[in-house]
């Protein structure tokens, strides 16, 4: 195996190409040989079912016809005129219901074109018809079986009718009068059936020479069909309802039906050997067609990968010569004319070759530019930090704070003094710890011990409330981003307002896109919308460099008053950990309040 795989790998490409190609001729002729096969033998049953179909079809139509008829004549043998007309004994009665009856039997005759003539014979010689010759209905009266009570079959007639001599399927059935008393019945009803219709119209839309049937009366006689092929059926020694016989050298299977409560036979033939002749002439030609498209493609396949190979190698040669030569080949490019490209795959491999070489010289130019911007990121996060941990010693905040002591010290509040002093040199230590990210707990820890400051600074003036799952407390974020938007909601919202606040602190994790929730909202006076248009700008602006960010800003040198000077450094810091897509989301209403929503990824310590 390793052996032929060698050979076949020594090989060109296109002795390759020519070897599959052989191969896969050979396997598609043996597919289409066993398809031919099994598609023959497919379609061949399938015709047979189609036949033994149509016959169901038409033994069901018979059968329908059968009944239809069967009503039909009861209805008739049990009408009050049909009744009386039959039992009169007077001329004149006889005469009075002669043209009710006459009537009733061509009303009934209008309904159904497939009956030539009813007729009513009494056994008082009492009659009546539509048309046709009378004295043949009334010859049949006596082949009607006595003991036959519903309908019955006298075979096929001769019906004169009309200067024509018809043939038609006799049918009659006794007329017994209503009186229970008497049970010799009081005459006949007959039907005169046109002998194509009341075989269906299955049998008489049959024009396929691939199926020949023959109806046959209770008596053997042939009242549809072929008559060449029926002598042909009836010599044959053995009489069997199945079998085969030839014909005019025609091979022939048929079978033979009973038709139920009519006493008829019905014997289908199948001509074998034109089926199979159809069917073999049929799949010859689609197959045959199959394989000349399939020579012409293959020609033209054969044309174009040839063209293909020979580009190929031209392009094969021209890669050689660079490989061999020295460093200034990678600063050349492949040209080849226009007139030696044969296909688009061959444009294609020649782009593709001219591209990763510019894309060699862009990626040198892109790992000095990526080390170039790492460095300025990393400038630009440290000044970021710093800034930030100086905007945090809020000089007011530490006055403040101070001077709530020195009150304290007044009054001798002595413990909430040390409670104070401890916060405070908390959030100091905390600030400084070196760090980048902390828990969740830990920074909500300093949040705490900040709002104790101000809470004891503001008297009451609002209402802590706090909103965090214990399932985020372990989430690890970057250290000091939520104790600022704590600051900016008291200094710049509730400390402005006139009226009792709120403020609330909750964080939560969306799974659906595993990000850490974190919100600070609290009821103070509201940002105008303008300032917060401006904000919300500075928020979103991408800012990869400081010496790209038209936002040139020192963030201790900003005025206490505007608020976003907190947002903007926690911003940038999660720009920088996170990527541009994650930044503050801030809603706010003059007011009514303010809401400062961080989504980042969600990290465990």
């Amino acid at each position: 195996m390793k052996l032929t795989y060698k050979k076949l790998r020594d090989r060109s490409l296109k002795h390759q190409v020519i070897l599959m190609f052989t191969v896969m001729a050979v396997c598609i002729i043996i597919i289409m040989a066993y398809s031919f096969i099994s598609h023959y033998k497919l379609q061949y049953k399938i015709l047979q079912m189609n036949q033994e179909a149509l016959t169901t079809q038409i033994l069901q139509e018979i059968s329908n016809n059968y009944e239809y008829f069967t009503k039909l004549s009861t209805n008739l043998a049990y009408n009050e005129f049909v009744q009386q007309f039959l039992t009169a004994d007077s001329n004149n009665t006889q005469f009075e219901l002669y043209q009710s009856v006459s009537n009733l039997l061509i009303n009934t005759q209008n309904m159904d074109t497939s009956i030539i003539d009813i007729a009513v014979i009494g056994c008082n010689q009492n009659q009546a018809n539509v048309s046709g010759d009378i004295a043949v209905t009334s010859s049949l009266l006596e082949q009607i079986p006595k003991e036959k009570k519903e309908l019955c079959f006298l075979g096929t007639q001769k019906y004169y009718m009309a200067a024509s001599n018809l043939e038609c399927v006799m049918t009659a059935r006794w007329v017994y009068p209503l009186d229970l008393s008497n049970q010799e019945p009081c005459g006949a009803v007959f039907i005169a059936i046109s002998p194509a219709k009341f075989f269906g119209s299955a049998y008489m839309e049959n024009d396929s020479n691939l199926l020949e049937m023959i109806i046959l009366d209770a008596e053997g006689g042939i009242i549809l069909g072929n008559n060449e092929i029926y002598e042909n059926y009836i010599n044959q020694k053995e009489k069997v309802d199945s079998g085969s016989l030839s014909y005019n050298q025609i091979k022939y299977s048929f079978n033979t039906y009973e038709i139920p409560d009519i006493g008829y036979q019905m014997i289908t033939f199948i001509p074998n050997s034109i089926l199979t002749k159809q069917l073999f002439t049929l799949m010859a030609s689609q197959y045959l067609l199959t394989l000349l498209v399939f020579g012409i493609l293959s020609a033209v396949f054969i044309y174009f990968i040839n063209r293909f190979f020979q580009t190929i190698k031209q392009l094969t040669d021209i890669m050689h010569g660079i490989n061999s030569g020295n460093s200034r080949a990678l600063k050349e490019r492949i040209d080849i004319e226009t007139s030696y490209i044969s296909c688009l795959e061959a444009q294609q491999i020649l782009i593709s070759f001219n591209k990763m070489m510019n894309e060699i010289d862009m990626l040198n130019k892109n790992i000095l530019d990526s080390y170039t911007k790492r460095y300025e990121t990393e400038l630009y996060a440290k000044k970021t930090q710093l800034a930030y941990l100086r905007s945090q010693i809020n000089p007011h905040f530490l006055y403040n704070t101070l001077a709530l002591i020195c009150g304290m010290s007044t009054e001798g509040l002595t413990q909430d003094i040390i409670n104070i002093s401890q916060a405070l040199s908390h959030i100091f230590r905390y600030s400084v710890k070196g760090s980048d990210f902390v828990s969740l707990k830990e920074e909500f820890d300093i949040v705490k011990s900040y709002l104790m400051i101000q809470s004891e600074r503001f008297e009451g003036r609002f209402q802590i409330h706090y909103s965090i799952e214990k399932e985020v407390l372990n989430a690890r974020i970057p250290k000091m981003i939520l104790q600022p938007l704590v600051e900016n909601a008291i200094v710049h919202g509730l400390e402005r307002s006139l009226k009792e606040g709120e403020l609330q602190i909750g964080g939560l994790r969306d799974p659906q896109n595993n990000t850490l929730v974190i919100w600070v909202y609290d009821t103070g006076v509201g940002i105008p919308q303008e300032q917060l248009a401006h904000i919300r700008k500075k928020l979103t602006h991408i800012s990869r460099t400081p010496q790209e960010d038209d936002l040139k800003e020192d963030f201790n040198e900003i005025p206490e008053d505007e608020n976003s000077v907190g947002l903007n450094n926690v911003n940038t810091r999660i720009r920088l950990y996170y990527g541009d897509e994650y930044h503050l989301n801030i809603d706010s209403q003059e007011n009514i309040g303010t809401n400062i929503q961080i989504r980042i990824p969600y990290q465990e310590c």
